[in-house]
């Protein structure tokens, strides 16, 4: 099991989110520290797309945030890197991530840069007899590429009553 705990940011991570507001996507950036304060915009960039957010900060009885906004037509589906400013140059990158995924809620994921994924294992070994039926097979496919499709097709059923009664 993974670290549950947010890694450091300048701002709450367990506190803010994202969401749709009308036709505008929000971000909610909760109880951020002093160098967040001043900040007008916040920059969001997938790939080699950028989209610009207007941000102010927000007092309530409840504890402060930094409230961005932007029209949702500009954050196509994507992982978003979120950093301070107008500047992509210059901005400095947020410990957040936005995940825009269509028509499903937004999400404000923890950490500047994604974990590399592991391959997952398979779940069961394949038996010898298993190797054997799929690499005939590939082999049968790449020869029968050749014929036209209607007589390929009557081999190939052929080629697998044959490997079901070899095989077993």
């Amino acid at each position: 099991m993974g670290d549950s705990l947010p890694p450091s940011a300048d701002f709450d991570l367990v506190g803010s989110y994202a969401r749709r507001r009308g036709a505008d996507v929000e971000i909610v950036l909760a109880d951020p520290k002093e160098n967040l304060a001043g900040v007008e915009a916040l920059t969001l960039t997938c790939g080699d797309r950028k989209a610009v957010a207007t941000a102010a900060l927000s007092t309530q009885p409840s504890g402060s945030a930094l409230v961005a906004r932007l029209p949702r037509g500009k954050v196509r589906d994507g992982i978003w890197n979120v950093a301070l400013g107008k500047n992509v140059r210059n901005a400095q990158r947020l410990n957040a991530r936005l995940l825009v995924q269509g028509d499903r809620p937004l999400v404000l994921l923890w950490g500047d840069r994604t974990r590399g994924s592991l391959v997952p294992a398979n779940a069961y070994p394949r038996t010898a007899k298993q190797r054997v039926a799929s690499t005939a097979g590939q082999v049968a496919d790449r020869a029968l590429a050749q014929l036209p499709a209607d007589r390929a097709r009557r081999i190939r059923t052929t080629l697998r009553a044959s490997a079901r009664r070899v095989l077993g």
